[in-house]
């Protein structure tokens, strides 16, 4: 929370790190976007407690959910 960028990209790094040496799925919150999508396979959005979306990163090129679309954008206006 509030992390500076260098401790922010450590920190995925360590979790990257963990998530392949132990095989197993991790779930990451962070509103950091750029280093997230860096850090992990997949990205969901939560909006008011409910998971609406869910994609792989490599998807998000394409991605047409508004609320997604919105929040990668960082636009102020939207379904959000």
């Amino acid at each position: 929370a509030g992390l500076d960028p260098v401790t922010s990209s450590r920190t995925f790094l360590q979790i990257r790190q963990q998530q392949a040496r132990l095989h197993s799925t991790m779930i990451v919150v962070s509103s950091d976007v750029q280093r997230l999508i860096s850090a992990v396979d997949r990205v969901g959005l939560m909006v008011a407690g409910r998971i609406i979306r869910v994609c792989k990163v490599d998807e998000l090129d394409t991605e047409e959910h508004p609320a997604m679309v919105q929040f990668l954008n960082g636009a102020l206006d939207g379904p959000l």
